[in-house]
């Protein structure tokens, strides 16, 4: 998660906690408490004794994610099941640095989830397929390192677009 968007909030001289949270795809978006996660926060200063200043221009989250699930039984008793969620992100902020240089940055996530889940031959069977593909762009003065994660496979879609599937 790239934080300079929320610089200008950042540096407004108030502390600040950062949290991260799962909410499930239930009606009730419930926190899951099995999720950990870990972070490394790289930051960057300025050579100017002076702070650095900025104001967030835009900040268009959806609360959670959309989610739909489909389910069918079959006939023959084959259960399918397919769960689907979508949300975006995008945020804007300009950023002045101490020594008065001015940077636009722009964070865009367009993020899309499916599970499909196949139950067959009265579930002595089950295949299973789970693809994510966010869809991020980014303008940033500072750069963003990606690492491709070893437990995934990323297929190049188009410019800032990847996609991947469990293995």
């Amino acid at each position: 998660m790239d934080l300079t968007p929320f610089v200008p909030i950042l540096t407004d001289g108030n502390p600040h906690a950062i949290s991260f949270d799962v909410a499930s795809a239930e009606d009730d978006h419930t926190i899951l408490q099995n999720w950990f996660l870990s972070a490394v926060l790289q930051v960057f200063t300025d050579t100017s004794s002076k702070p650095t200043t900025g104001k967030m221009i835009q900040y268009s989250v959806e609360p959670f994610s959309q989610t739909t699930t489909v389910g069918s039984v079959g006939k023959n008793g084959d259960v399918n099941v397919t769960v689907s969620a979508t949300r975006r992100v995008h945020i804007e902020s300009t950023i002045i640095s101490g020594n008065g240089v001015v940077n636009n940055v722009v964070w865009f996530q367009d993020l899309q989830y499916k599970n499909v889940q196949n139950f067959l031959n009265n579930a002595s069977i089950q295949v299973g397929e789970i693809l994510q593909c966010p869809t991020f762009d980014f303008v940033n003065p500072i750069p963003i390192h990606l690492e491709r994660a070893s437990n995934y496979i990323w297929h190049d879609v188009v410019d800032a677009q990847w996609c991947f599937r469990c293995l």
